[in-house]
């Protein structure tokens, strides 16, 4: 799978979201940052943190502000990591269909706001697939 995460009060602020992000890494599928941040800018703690979590520089996506959904889209992701409720909402609306996906099996796009019982759903998804 094509996994990507969001940066600024995703991947870089929630413990949570890391492990998971490396959950995913172990599994073996391809990970991403996707983040709404202008390359234009030094962007030196995304930097820092692809390299501490060996995702190449290649796999972080700036979108200058850019709603995320048009690039989850042009990258095939499979699944995203936000903690925008309007990202998530946007990437799901899209996304969501007959041949797409079906809400009683996942969502393209995930709000990073994680109970107990959703930790548990992510770890058996990341290790089934």
């Amino acid at each position: 799978m094509r996994v990507s995460f969001d940066f600024d009060g995703c991947l870089r602020d929630s413990m949570v979201v890391q492990l998971i992000c490396k959950l995913f890494q172990n599994a073996g599928h391809e990970v991403f940052i996707l983040t709404s941040r202008d390359d234009s800018c030094k962007n030196f703690d995304l930097i820092n943190l692809a390299n501490e979590f060996n995702i190449p520089l290649d796999k972080v996506i700036m979108t200058n502000g850019s709603p995320k959904v048009d690039f989850f889209q042009k990258f095939n992701f499979d699944i995203h990591f936000d903690n925008s409720p309007d990202e998530v909402v946007a990437i799901n609306d899209r996304f969501q269909g007959a041949d797409k996906f079906s809400k009683s099996e996942s969502m393209p796009a995930i709000l990073v706001n994680f109970d107990t019982e959703e930790m548990g759903f992510l770890f058996n998804f990341i290790m089934n697939k």
